[in-house]
């Protein structure tokens, strides 16, 4: 279940349990501003983690998903620069290559 700050403003305010202004922590339950956390649940800015969900930015990383930038990686997904890889999906800057598509399309 997720509590608004109304919610942890009244129900779980100045004369909570375990803690300053609601349950286990300081503002929140089990952390700072929310429960088992600082900003939210389970970490600082959100869920699991510093921004958001399971990680710093976002859920499971730092900026979005399961990694630093969007999903599984940094800037998109399981990857650096897009999916499953660095640049783009399954390589370096496009698909399962380094730099373009299919390995520079076979490398001409």
């Amino acid at each position: 279940m997720f509590y608004t700050q109304d919610m942890i403003n009244e129900v779980m305010a100045n004369d909570a349990s375990f803690g300053d202004y609601a349950s286990f922590g300081d503002y929140a339950s089990f952390g700072d501003y929310a429960r088992f956390g600082d900003g939210a649940r389970f970490g600082d800015g959100a869920r699991f983690g510093v921004g958001a969900i399971f990680g710093v930015g976002a859920s499971f990383g730092r900026d979005a998903i399961f990694g630093d930038g969007t999903l599984f990686g940094y800037d998109a997904s399981f990857g650096v620069g897009a999916r499953f890889g660095v640049g783009a999906s399954f390589g370096r800057d496009a698909s399962f290559g380094a730099n373009c598509k299919a390995l520079q399309w076979v490398t001409l």
